[in-house]
């Protein structure tokens, strides 16, 4: 089982939006080439032109930053991902897993719910999405047991 999850951050690291979807039987790449993907459309969507994306997943960075060629079933889904980099001023960049706990707390939560969901206000986040965003506002890693 697979899903995306992603959390929007303002300048100052507040969240704005945390996501996440539940993909069913897919492989590891295409839920991250799809969370890259996904969170990189909301941005444009909501109007937000200037990011700094980062994420845990080295091979998919590659893909996005370079003009390599990647396996035929991802061709498209990277095409949109490149498209969408491109219109915007868009740093993508590999961090370690552990700066993005809270992203990947959001894919765990979408997959044992085997839903699809967005919350735009923080009041509503799932349980325990908060204490992990406050942990990371004050530069303490979350460490996953």
């Amino acid at each position: 089982m697979a899903a995306t999850g992603g959390v929007l951050r303002d300048h100052q690291g507040v969240i704005l939006i945390a996501s996440g979807s539940f993909s069913g039987h897919q492989s590891i790449l295409f839920a991250e080439l799809m969370a890259l993907l996904k969170g990189l459309d909301l941005a444009a969507q909501l109007g937000f032109s200037d990011l700094e994306v980062e994420f845990d997943s080295a091979t998919v960075v590659s893909w996005a930053i370079s003009s390599s060629f990647v396996r035929w079933d991802f061709t498209y889904i990277l095409g949109r991902v490149r498209a969408l980099a491109s219109r915007s001023s868009i740093s993508i960049r590999h961090v370690f897993r552990e700066a993005t706990s809270a992203a990947d707390f959001m894919a765990n939560w979408a997959c044992t719910h085997q839903t699809c969901q967005r919350f735009f206000n923080l009041s509503d986040l799932p349980t325990g999405l908060s204490g992990i965003i406050h942990l990371d506002t004050h530069g303490i890693p979350y460490i996953r047991h």
